[in-house]
């Protein structure tokens, strides 16, 4: 059942990576995927931050508006990002995870996902009942590097500090620079550890390997 799932998710992101990049981008996105499927290795950086310290405000901030996410903002996701991506949102929505949208001139163009637990994640993680956890930052590639990253993990630290919540959590893939940058640099996030993540069809093994 997970091959039969996985390449059904596999042909429609294809078919939207054709529709939206072309044939050759999305071929070469269709078998990079297929070759990731047997296996995978991942490494991702563990960082968390305080709510007791305060949050500095961005450069940007007024900028975009910001807003909940609702359940008409799938209708957005379908447009701009992978058929599994808006899949996962929508699941994400029915657990009851706090979802967040950034707008220009009413036009949505980014979202963030806050979880008080890791259930629709793919590892399991040292979370507390006073942890909130940061993911799936998305934003679309014509706003990318003009602060919309910053301005949504700020709009996500006020919200985490309105709800109650001590500590927020996010996991970063080691390769994707601008947003280590901005947990560590930015936003005054602190590494509390590594994760090595191995994937051998449905079958997956990771380690976190916890920093003092």
């Amino acid at each position: 059942m997970y091959w039969i799932r996985r390449l059904h998710e596999l042909w429609s992101d294809w078919v939207y990576m054709v529709g939206k990049e072309g044939w050759e981008r999305g071929g070469k996105y269709f078998f990079r995927s297929l070759l990731r499927m047997p296996y995978r290795h991942l490494k991702f950086t563990l960082f968390a931050r305080s709510l007791s310290e305060p949050i500095q405000a961005n450069g940007e901030r007024g900028l975009y508006e910001i807003r909940s996410f609702e359940s008409a903002d799938l209708d957005f996701v379908r447009k701009i990002h992978l058929p599994s991506e808006a899949k996962l949102c929508e699941k994400r929505l029915k657990a009851g995870h706090y979802g967040l949208v950034a707008s220009l001139n009413e036009n949505a163009v980014a979202y963030i996902w806050l979880c008080t637990d890791d259930s629709l994640e793919r590892l399991k993680l040292p979370m507390s009942p006073d942890d909130l956890l940061l993911t799936d930052l998305f934003t679309t590639s014509e706003f990318r590097g003009k602060g919309i990253g910053s301005e949504l993990a700020c709009a996500s630290l006020r919200m985490a500090q309105d709800m109650r919540f001590k500590r927020v959590l996010v996991y970063i893939l080691n390769n994707n620079g601008p947003s280590l940058a901005l947990w560590q640099r930015k936003m005054g996030a602190k590494i509390i550890g590594e994760i090595d993540f191995k994937r051998w069809g449905f079958w997956r093994k990771y380690r976190i390997q916890e920093k003092c």
